[in-house]
């Protein structure tokens, strides 16, 4: 069992595979919506890249120990996640109106969290 201590590199370490395995299955998700209402590739491209980059950008920011950098990283990955259910959401009304309560209700518990 690893020792939940942000002070330490293997619980850091640990964290950050874990929280990208778990937001992985966001962006595929996204994806799929994406293609199946026929986005337009070269946005969902762009976001794709987007969040891959936000996501290694706060992989490296995470492991370093550097908080507002890796806050400054998943706020990128969560804005290209964003922009790909939106985007998506204009070609597929009913994933749109879902995604956008759904974004609703995930920036008031991001607001919440925040707070505390």
């Amino acid at each position: 069992m690893i020792e939940q201590d942000h002070g330490s590199f293997l619980f850091r370490s640990h964290r950050v595979l874990a929280n990208s395995n778990e937001s992985a299955a966001i962006l595929i998700l996204f994806a799929l919506f994406g293609i199946l209402s026929s986005a337009h590739p070269a946005w969902l491209n762009g976001c794709a890249l987007a969040y891959l980059v936000g996501r290694v950008g706060h992989m490296t920011f995470y492991y370093s120990n550097l908080k507002i950098a890796g806050s400054v990283a998943f706020a990128i990955s969560f804005c290209s996640l964003l922009a790909s259910a939106l985007k998506t959401g204009r070609h597929n009304k009913v994933f749109g109106i879902v995604s956008g309560r759904l974004f609703m209700g995930a920036g008031v518990a991001l607001a919440a969290v925040s707070r505390e």
